[in-house]
């Protein structure tokens, strides 16, 4: 008798809904985080536990340095540590977001006493995004 297997959706099928079923099978991300441990474990975490198909292109310390990083890497995702010191997580999201309008920004709040994860800009209530197609490799960041 055959065994019946129930597989339990990982992390990587939730980006592929995200993402798409087409394109590239590795989604590339930037960690703009001044904990050099998390943003290290961050890492480790996203590239192993998804077999690679996670990959981390680039990390920093100082959000200064995201629009740069955004801009020469093109990743999918940004993930932005909003308690950064100055100029800090919000001015990195916004200049992100300026540089390359189509990456998709992760914002972690490490303030509170339990992290939290935020949607950058927020959703409107009640509403759920659609899946943006694959972008091609061709440069849609501004200069």
């Amino acid at each position: 008798m055959d065994a019946i297997v129930h597989r339990h959706p990982g992390p990587f099928d939730t980006l592929r809904h995200m993402f798409g079923e087409g394109g590239s099978s590795v989604v590339t991300v930037i960690i703009v985080d001044d904990h050099t441990l998390f943003s290290g474990g961050l890492q480790l975490l996203l590239e192993s536990a998804t077999e690679g198909h996670i990959q981390v292109v680039a990390t920093t310390t100082r959000a200064a340095e995201a629009e740069d990083l955004v801009r020469r890497h093109r990743p999918d995702i940004a993930i932005i540590d909003l308690a950064m010191p100055p100029p800090g997580g919000a001015a990195a999201i916004k200049a992100v977001k300026r540089r390359c309008p189509q990456v998709r920004v992760l914002a972690r709040v490490s303030t509170a006493p339990r992290w939290r994860w935020v949607r950058w800009p927020p959703a409107p209530m009640g509403s759920f995004p659609s899946p943006p197609t694959r972008r091609s490799s061709s440069a849609r960041c501004r200069r």
